[in-house]
C-alpha cells in the first residue's frame, strides 16, 4: 500500500512540474546559405556561392586577394549582409569586392 501511494505521488509530481506543450508558429527561418570555397594551392584566393531555398546557385563571387576566414564575426557578418543583397536582388555585379584589407 506504501509503495503504490509513492509512485502514485511520484507520477503526480513529475507531471506536475513538467512543462506544458506549448504550439507556437515561428517565423519561417530563411533557408538561403553561402558556402566559401577556398584552395589551398592558392592562399589569397576563394569563391562565394550563395544559394537560395531549393539549393539552386543564384550567384557566385571570386574573391581574390585575400583569404576569407569565415571564423571571424566581421567576415560571417559581411557574407551575411551580401546574402541579403541576393535576397532582394540577385546582383549583376560584385558584392563582396576584390580590395585588400
Amino acid at each position: 500500500m506504501k509503495n503504490i501511494f509513492l509512485k502514485f505521488v511520484l507520477v503526480v509530481g513529475l507531471f506536475t512540474f513538467l512543462p506544458s506543450p506549448k504550439v507556437s508558429a515561428q517565423a519561417p527561418a530563411s533557408s538561403w546559405y553561402w558556402v566559401v570555397e577556398s584552395n589551398t594551392r592558392q592562399k589569397k584566393s576563394s569563391i562565394v556561392r550563395f544559394y537560395n531555398k531549393e539549393h539552386q546557385l543564384v550567384y557566385e563571387e571570386s574573391v581574390t586577394g585575400r583569404k576569407l576566414d569565415i571564423k571571424k564575426p566581421k567576415t560571417r557578418k559581411l557574407l551575411d549582409n551580401a546574402l541579403q543583397q541576393v535576397m532582394v536582388t540577385p546582383p549583376t555585379y560584385a558584392i563582396l569586392g576584390n580590395r585588400k584589407p
